[in-house]
């Protein structure tokens, strides 16, 4: 790897005006250095400054010494400036004067100044002096100032002695050489970005952009995409990616264009283990991964049906192009994104470095590029990454686990498996993220609510224990100097005869509970229903299932709590306990028996319990069975 090295030149321009240009071009024909010299300097009125800049810079510092002494710095100002920005420089000024017998700073001509500079920063020198100069110092009639810059030099220095401007280019190439060979291993020294091991290494693997939050250029892919035919994308759900590009990915398939993504398989191992891993890293639940998977294929059958108006409009007679995707199982490893000409005689794409518990947003991205050789093969990165994307799809294909998004593609939900292992796992990160909560205060009631209202705005015998039973624990609590809020779930529901409560279940129980001396600011329900329910599908909050996922949104949400209370049926205890589980909760649930239950005990035992053990976790899937069945029988907006 060839280095080159900056040489600063120092003389009296003047006394050597021609000798130092032959000496300049000497430098430069070695084609390994950079001289610098007042030649190269522009007009400056702080010459101490940019003298400073220009030695500070330099590996090697040539001093030629003739029988001019040349200019005094005279104004000081600016050097007192360069004292305080690098003492170390004022350090070895004052000990030149002292050596040399110079009692004031401007007296220091500016050679002077160039070699205690570069004493003060270590530079490697090498000194030239002129052989007349020598014979007049022997003879006693050189300057007094240029001689004692000489005694001063050779005191601890050697030099060498030349009579012409020949003999003097020789003489610095040599030296020069010499000591560039010395500094060869150290850190002095520069190198062409294009002769760097680092440089060579990445274009060598087609690397020609990196990216630290994993971000890639749009306008890049925009151009990208105008010239090639299939985009291959391989990410954990590629959610924010399609949401990101809607528009853009429309006019691509619109002009016949192929999109290719992989994903993880939905309740795969690797999916559920990246979830526990980040929620164990954030120490709260993070939003579902599947529900992620859900959430894109919904977007790409937008851009599909924008694709067709699109192709309609401005494509007229071009064959429509389509969006397939695959489940990569285990086969997951770094975020890839391809644009692939037709030919395949040019890619271009990004490589993410995605390491959970961070997101791709949180690691690097190498933009990528390669186009086919002599070998018919891509630069190594690329062809690596393309190989691995075909070489899943394929399996994926073997699995019959390859789709085309049409309008009405459907997502079916499979079956957890090995429920015992899942919900141990569930269990230890819900006790990691309790423990955490210990040195918490405040506490959290929540009030599984209970339909129809009386009279569509009251709450019923039933419900109305369980608010009495949550102000007993309000009013305890508080009595003991703690900070409690109560919140109280639940959307307008119908009746058995299918008419709509007049309100909510949530206002309902708020006024209950106020009007039974609860203060206003310690009772929520609307203002948690809408705040959270916006996060999903404004779905509303009509069953179990909901009421844990908003109030356990603001519990998680809140450090500030330290328990969890929820208030329900007892026939309602397991499933609402494996529903807080599921958020990494593990709730303090207090029973209300009453003498008639709505929640049927062997229901709950025998069909409701198990299918929240071994199928559906949390009922939030907007393709979930439950979840379906209860909106439909309790929504009103199923109705209209």
């Amino acid at each position: 790897m060839k280095k080159y090295y900056q040489v600063f030149i120092s003389s009296v321009s003047n006394e050597f005006k021609n000798v130092r240009q032959k000496v300049i071009d000497g430098i430069m024909r070695q084609d390994r250095f950079f001289p610098v010299a007042m030649e190269y300097m522009t007009s400056h009125e702080n010459t101490i400054q940019m003298l400073y800049s220009y030695i500070s810079n330099s590996d090697i510092y040539a001093l030629i010494l003739g029988k001019e002494y040349g200019s005094k710095i005279g104004i000081t100002s600016t050097l007192l400036d360069l004292f305080k920005k690098d003492p170390s420089v004022e350090k070895s000024a004052l000990k030149f004067m002292k050596e040399a017998s110079i009692k004031e700073y401007a007296d220091i001509t500016f050679t002077e100044l160039e070699f205690i500079i570069a004493d003060a920063l270590g530079i490697k020198k090498a000194y030239f002096v002129l052989s007349d100069f020598v014979k007049d110092y022997e003879n006693g009639i050189a300057s007094k100032e240029t001689a004692r810059f000489y005694e001063n030099i050779r005191k601890y220095n050697s030099y060498n002695k030349w009579s012409s401007a020949d003999e003097l280019e020789k003489l610095v190439v040599n030296s020069i050489n010499k000591i560039s060979d010395e500094l060869r291993d150290t850190q002095a020294g520069w190198i062409r970005e294009t002769d760097s091991k680092i440089y060579q290494a990445t274009h060598n693997a087609g690397i020609i952009d990196a990216s630290l939050d994993g971000k890639f250029d749009a306008k890049k892919l925009e151009r990208e995409l105008e010239k090639s035919s299939t985009l291959k994308i391989f990410y954990t759900t590629g959610a924010r990616f399609f949401g990101a590009n809607e528009e853009l990915l429309a006019k691509f398939i619109a002009r016949g264009g192929i999109v290719q993504l992989l994903c993880s398989k939905p309740d795969s191992e690797t999916l559920n283990d990246v979830q526990l891993i980040e929620e164990a890293f954030l120490g709260s639940p993070r939003q579902l991964i599947h529900q992620e998977i859900v959430t894109c294929i919904s977007t790409m059958k937008n851009i599909l049906g924008s694709a067709e108006k699109f192709n309609n409009e401005y494509f007229q007679g071009q064959k429509l192009g389509k969006i397939q995707f695959g489940f990569s199982s285990s086969l997951f490893r770094s975020s890839i994104l391809i644009c692939e000409s037709s030919n395949g005689a040019q890619s271009w794409g990004w490589l993410t470095i995605t390491l959970p518990p961070y997101k791709s947003k949180d690691t690097v991205s190498f933009e990528i590029t390669g186009e086919l050789n002599r070998k018919g093969e891509h630069n190594i990165l690329i062809s690596r990454a393309i190989g691995h994307f075909n070489a899943v799809w394929d399996l994926a294909l073997h699995r019959n686990e390859i789709f085309n998004i049409t309008q009405d593609f459907e997502l079916s939900k499979p079956q957890k498996n090995d429920p015992n292992e899942y919900w141990k796992k569930k269990e230890k990160v819900a006790i990691q993220a309790m423990r955490s909560r210990t040195r918490c205060s405040d506490i959290l009631i929540e009030v599984a609510a209970q339909h129809p209202l009386k009279d569509g705005q009251y709450p019923d015998v039933e419900f109305s224990a369980r608010l009495d039973t949550a102000i007993e624990i309000y009013n305890r609590e508080i009595a003991k100097g703690k900070n409690v809020e109560i919140y109280v779930p639940g959307s307008i529901h119908l009746d058995y005869e299918g008419i709509a409560d007049i309100c909510s279940l949530s206002d309902a129980g708020c006024q209950y509970l106020i009007e039974k001396g609860i203060p206003k600011e310690a009772v929520h329900g609307e203002d948690l229903n809408c705040k959270y329910d916006s996060k999903r599908f404004y779905t509303g909050v009509y069953n179990t299932a909901d009421e844990c996922y908003i109030a356990s949104q603001y519990f998680n949400e809140n450090v500030r709590f330290s328990r969890l209370i929820s208030v329900c049926s007892p026939n309602q205890l397991m499933r609402k306990s494996l529903f807080y589980l599921e958020y990494n909760i593990l709730p303090m649930i207090v029973t209300v028996p009453c003498e008639k239950l709505s929640h049927n005990f062997l229901y709950e035992l025998l069909e409701s319990t198990p299918y929240v053990l071994y199928t559906d976790h949390d009922w939030q899937d907007e393709h979930s069975a439950e979840a379906i069945r209860t909106r439909k029988e309790r929504d009103p907006r199923w109705n209209l």
